[in-house]
């Protein structure tokens, strides 16, 4: 598997993954069309604040990662918006390897500590809890 940072090239490929992976089981997230998400990615890719990885196996994207550097007290964290790997690969440890890389290579780009939010009652939360987050418990997700 190669990780690299997600470039144009990738973007349709990417597209496809985030579409297969979220149109499924749990989330069950509904598109109006293609070009929707397809817009959505590269809105992250509008500034250098954001930071978006891909996994590759034979030039298949099979790993999808969107986020973004975001100041801290103890320096740069890097938040993880969007996360999801090819769903016949799920469960193989790909995703945790992915994570992995992309651990190292923040850590290279000097950024300290990672971040994101997560569906308690999804499998992610697991998955994220064995690849050594924790759950911060005085925070809470508010939107408006």
């Amino acid at each position: 598997m190669i990780v690299k940072q997600l470039d144009k090239m990738n973007i349709k490929q990417a597209t496809e993954l985030y579409i297969s992976v979220f149109s499924g089981e749990p989330w069950h997230d509904e598109y109006d069309s293609f070009e929707e998400v397809e817009q959505f990615i590269q809105n992250f890719m509008t500034s250098e604040t954001y930071l978006n990885f891909v996994a590759l196996e034979n030039e298949e994207i099979i790993g999808l990662c969107l986020g973004m550097k975001k100041p801290w007290i103890k320096g740069i964290e890097y938040y993880i918006d969007e996360f999801c790997i090819k769903r016949e690969r799920q469960g193989s440890g790909l995703g945790s390897t992915f994570l992995a890389k992309i651990e190292n290579d923040i850590s290279l780009l000097g950024m300290n500590g990672l971040i994101l939010n997560t569906e308690a009652s999804f499998e992610s939360t697991n998955f994220y809890l064995k690849n050594g987050f924790h759950k911060l418990s005085d925070l809470i997700v508010l939107g408006k």
